[in-house]
């Protein structure tokens, strides 16, 4: 199977300028035609008239000789008198040459009258010429041996005549051919008018569901006509339930894959994934993690009842959701049984945080009427590492608030990151100088489809911070390009690195541009330049735009969708943040591919729901016609199941690259 990655191939346009097609061709057709007729019919005349012409000059040069051959007949046919002769007779102009040569190969007499200028092109009497032999005939003079006489009439006349008839010829038939195309147009509009109303609201479907249906088939269709086009519309209205209804299904298996039931909030594998996906992100800052525990929940089981204990659960749960609405970014998961997580996008807010979910918490009504008790440990400014091993050092904290210490709440404080560079006033100028100077290098993760072939390399960007020295992943500096706005730049260099790359070895690649940077004013004219200057490169490029950091960003993802899709660079989007709901809207902007992170399909093999899920979006993405693409999954059997239920690629995992 050939994916659509390559870049010769494209996507079927689904708008309705299609509908113009169909006259379009067939009016281009009539006229080619009709200009295939003209061309042939003006050909036939010029070749038929040609050879008449030819003809003629023929019987004119045998007429011209034998004229001077009866005027030289006369008295006086002697050598001495014949150059005068002929130069009397030249000099009326009826003939273009005469020639007089002896018996023995002489020449007596040679006139030749060189070629005028008549009006007709060059290419034109090269193209036609008009190759008429001389007349010839021979002499007897007194006292000399017979000579051979030549003669050509004037031959300017013969390529006037025929440019004169071949041009008038050939305007009249493209008059004619000019107003039979509009003969055809007009016929063809009058033909397809109320055929171009019936199929309208087929065409209104690349639109989305919001585009009203187009009005029924004009009162001068026919009945057959109208009876059609509510047939479609009909139909029309069914497509659209049925992927209103397809879309709902993919967005309930969703919250059953990834939300607990109950509680509203994340699954626990679902919160890790997306914990680890903050913690890894080399473009995320540092975060605070909390943990909130309701204790002795067991205990809390037999005293309270079941019932009382779901109502207590659900109210911490709501609890924490406040903060994942009211705070951009924030996570919030369920752990297990009584253990709740809340992450924040920020750091040094941590014991602020906490001890405010302490109160609100101990104000809740379920918690004081059940005597129930909720502890928060946490840990602040927690810096890119795994998730294990931030939980591990939240946990502890919770351990010792469990345990009584300050009240029920305990925040631990992880080290700052940027204090082996020198600070981050050190860092922030050396990356504006790696920058400015372009000391980059792209690293290069194959994506890669079931039978191993590589689709494209997803390119990551690497500065030398300092002259000389090694170049630094992006997990080293990308944080504080981030907080010293520096990620505009940053992705301007990966697309000319890139396009670079693909100039010197023409291998597909795939760079990522951050919400922030194709957000930014100037940014999206930016690289639309940079695909421009480069448009043999730009057709092996894709450009993966990365999740919107808020809800907003839904026009300036399409801005930049529509300003890049016409330089023939791939696009896509990552899905995560991008509900299916939105995929629609997106295909019809000009996407291609969707990548959903390897986070949020970690453990389908061995969970149904996930599983569910997973079967359900790749089903919605494969019938928009788009790909689907995943991120590194590191356990085999994941990406089995996958491939199984129609995924088209996978980044290598990092132990593969």
């Amino acid at each position: 199977m050939t994916l659509a990655l390559a870049p010769a191939q494209t996507r079927a346009p689904s708008t309705p300028a299609s509908s113009t097609s169909l006259p379009l061709r067939v009016v281009a057709l009539v006229a080619g035609l009709l200009l295939l007729f003209a061309c042939a019919s003006v050909g036939m005349q010029a070749w038929t008239l040609a050879q008449a012409l030819q003809v003629e000059q023929t019987a004119r040069n045998a007429e011209a000789v034998q004229v001077l051959a009866d005027a030289w007949s006369r008295p006086r046919r002697d050598l001495a008198s014949l150059p005068e002769q002929a130069q009397a007779r030249y000099a009326l102009g009826r003939e273009d040459r005469i020639h007089v040569q002896s018996a023995d190969g002489g020449t007596l007499i040679r006139l030749d009258r060189p070629a005028a200028d008549t009006g007709v092109p060059d290419w034109f009497a090269q193209a036609w010429p008009i190759a008429a032999p001389p007349g010839r005939i021979s002499l007897v003079l007194d006292g000399a041996a017979p000579a051979v006489l030549e003669a050509e009439s004037g031959r300017a006349w013969a390529h006037q005549v025929l440019w004169r008839t071949v041009s008038r010829s050939a305007v009249l038939l493209a008059l004619f051919a000019a107003a039979a195309s509009l003969l055809a147009v007009a016929v063809l509009r009058g033909w397809l008018l109320p055929w171009r109303t019936t199929l309208g609201p087929l065409y209104g479907l690349a639109a989305g569901p919001s585009q009203p249906l187009a009005d029924p088939s004009p009162p001068e269709a026919r009945e057959r006509e109208t009876r059609l086009a509510q047939g479609m519309q009909a139909t029309v209205r069914d497509l659209r339930h049925d992927l209103a209804m397809q879309t709902e299904q993919v967005l309930r298996l969703q919250r059953q894959a990834q939300l607990d039931a109950m509680t509203g909030v994340s699954l626990r594998h679902h919160f890790l994934g997306q914990l680890q996906r903050r913690l890894a992100d080399p473009q995320g800052g540092r975060a605070a993690l909390l943990i909130v525990r309701v204790c002795d929940l067991e205990a809390l089981n037999l005293r309270a009842g079941r019932e009382a204990t779901d109502r207590l659960l659900c109210a911490v749960a709501h609890v924490l959701l406040t903060y994942v609405d009211r705070v951009a970014g924030a996570l919030a998961g369920r752990l297990n049984g009584g253990d709740f997580a809340l992450c924040l996008p920020v750091g040094g807010v941590a014991l602020e945080t906490a001890t405010s979910l302490r109160d609100a918490l101990a104000a809740l009504p379920a918690l004081r009427t059940a005597g129930a008790q909720a502890v928060v440990g946490g840990v602040d400014d927690v810096p890119h590492t795994t998730s294990s091993l931030a939980l591990a050092q939240a946990d502890a904290a919770l351990a010792r608030a469990e345990a009584g210490e300050a009240d029920g709440v305990a925040v631990d404080r992880c080290g700052d990151l940027s204090a082996d560079a020198g600070g981050a006033s050190t860092w922030r100028l050396q990356l504006a100088e790696a920058l400015t100077q372009e000391r980059g290098r792209l690293q290069h993760t194959p994506v890669q489809d079931r039978e191993g072939r590589t689709l494209h390399l997803l390119c990551a960007l690497h500065l030398q911070l300092a002259p000389g020295a090694a170049h630094e992943a992006p997990r080293r500096w990308l944080a504080l390009a981030r907080r010293a706005r520096l990620l505009p730049r940053v992705d301007l260099l990966t697309v000319r690195l890139a396009l670079s790359a693909i100039a010197a070895d023409g291998r597909l690649r795939c760079v990522r541009l951050t919400s922030a940077s194709w957000s930014t004013p100037g940014f999206v004219a930016a690289v639309r330049a940079l695909l421009q200057a480069a448009p043999t490169q730009a057709q092996a490029l894709a450009v993966e735009l990365a999740e919107p950091e808020s809800g907003n960003a839904g026009d300036d993802l399409s801005a930049a969708v529509a300003a890049w899709a016409p330089c023939g660079v791939r696009l896509g989007v990552g899905h995560g943040t991008v509900i299916p709901a939105d995929l629609t809207a997106l295909h019809a902007a000009g996407i291609a591919f969707v990548t959903v992170a390897g986070e949020h399909l970690r453990g389908v093999a061995a969970d149904a729901a996930l599983q569910a899920y997973a079967q359900g979006w790749l089903q919605l993405v494969r019938e928009l016609g788009l790909l689907a693409l995943a991120g590194a999954l590191e356990d085999p059997r994941d990406l089995d199941v996958l491939w199984a239920l129609g995924l088209d690629g996978a980044a290598a995992p990092p132990a593969a690259v």
